[in-house]
């Protein structure tokens, strides 16, 4: 029963999902808060994020992000995880997955389905694939987990492959010349005062060439390659105070052939971010400084010829005070960017160096010790009135 409820809020969701918007490379260069929003405003809260982390693997789960990025735009990252004990060694797995951000040249929206098999006490085989709506797009992957006992030191790698049946069922007589085989890998491991986690992807990409003019008129041959990691180090200390670092990478590339050469173009977006996060509890209170450091790299040659450089410098400080199962937090967060953009195709050139700062204000709700809903608003200081909201939803069972 388990196993088909999941099954049905996997498809419902990834449903919902696949009408999203879709991303223009050309967009997003004169965007103030574009990284403010995204990793400090409207993540996760750390400790939140800390539990989820600890049960990926032993527990089920939803957490929901929704911000307001611009008038029309919405930050939106949810996922929906299901774990089931079958018995016999056995267990069913699934992870509903929705990221969508205005830094990113992809969303991301997939539901992996799959099964775990014991065959050791800290072994097990793991079999995964993407319910995607084309039957052309789905994915696998296969791979082995290693765990304690309680599931919450864990190191899983698979190998994928993406795309698996592109080349018998695509419908522009496309074949690869390479595959989008890859590794996945998750990891976390605490010991003692220490705390390790790891994710990430990295895939060759494919390449496919469009030879059946009658299928495929217009596009000649097609390369992309989508590639991301991060990792978090934290420590904890006896007077409770749990320090913080993070790095995360992501790579995105994309090449475009055409039968009219002059429409070829090859896009890449590289984004590298780094956090150092401390926080501190005094008695029902909670300080949180964070400090983060962003460098995105945007190019494109052919059809539309630009070079884009953005580094940008985050420190942001949150107090929170809780009082029985409510919690209010007030923050103040600031960005000091600048970027160049230089086009070559046209259009005219662009320099901003500048800052900018935000107020957030935010109210917490504890329904237990595994739910938790949040509603904040956040104001531009250099505008009249609060320009954005976001909801946060965190529950493990």
């Amino acid at each position: 029963m388990s196993a088909l409820l999941a099954l049905l809020v996997s498809l419902l969701i990834l449903s919902f999902s696949a009408n999203a918007g879709e991303w223009e490379y050309g967009e997003g260069f004169d965007d103030e808060l574009i990284f403010l929003h995204e990793f400090v405003n409207y993540e996760i809260d750390p400790d939140w994020r800390r539990e989820w982390d600890r049960t990926l693997f032993s527990a089920s789960g939803m957490r929901y992000s929704y911000g307001s990025v611009s008038k029309h735009t919405l930050f939106e990252r949810s996922d929906v995880l299901i774990n089931r004990d079958l018995g016999d060694g056995w267990g069913f797995r699934t992870h509903v997955r929705r990221y969508g951000a205005t830094h990113r040249s992809d969303d991301e929206f997939s539901a992996f389905l799959g099964f775990r098999k014991s065959i050791a006490p800290a072994l097990s085989l793991c079999l995964e694939s993407d319910l995607s709506p084309d039957k052309d797009t789905v994915d696998g992957s296969f791979g082995v987990l290693v765990a304690d006992k309680g599931d919450a030191n864990y190191a899983r790698l698979l190998f994928v492959w993406d795309d698996l049946t592109w080349d018998a069922r695509n419908g522009e007589g496309g074949d690869s010349d390479r595959l989008p085989l890859g590794l996945s890998w998750l990891a976390r491991y605490e010991r003692g005062p220490w705390e390790l986690f790891l994710s990430g992807k990295y895939t060759l990409g494919y390449d496919r060439n469009y030879p059946d003019v009658s299928r495929s008129p217009d596009l000649l041959g097609h390369e992309r390659q989508m590639n991301e990691a991060d990792m978090r180090l934290s420590r904890l200390f006896k007077n409770g105070v749990r320090c913080e670092a993070e790095v995360s990478l992501y790579h995105f590339d994309d090449s475009r052939g055409y039968r009219d050469y002059s429409l070829d173009y090859s896009y890449l977006n590289t984004v590298s971010h780094g956090a150092l996060r401390c926080l501190i509890p005094r008695g029902g209170n909670r300080i949180r400084l964070e400090a983060h450091g962003v460098r995105q790299f945007r190019r494109s040659d052919g059809s539309h010829d630009f070079r884009y450089d953005r580094r940008e410098i985050m420190p942001a400080a949150f107090v929170s005070r809780a009082a029985g199962k409510h919690t209010v937090e007030i923050g103040y967060l600031s960005s000091v960017f600048d970027w160049e953009y230089d086009g070559y195709d046209g259009t005219p050139d662009h320099y901003r160096n500048d800052y900018i700062d935000k107020m957030k204000i935010g109210w917490t709700y504890e329904f237990n010790k595994r739910a938790r809903i949040q509603f904040s608003l956040s104001h531009v200081v250099s505008i009249s009135n609060f320009g954005g909201g976001n909801g946060q939803y965190v529950m493990v069972f």
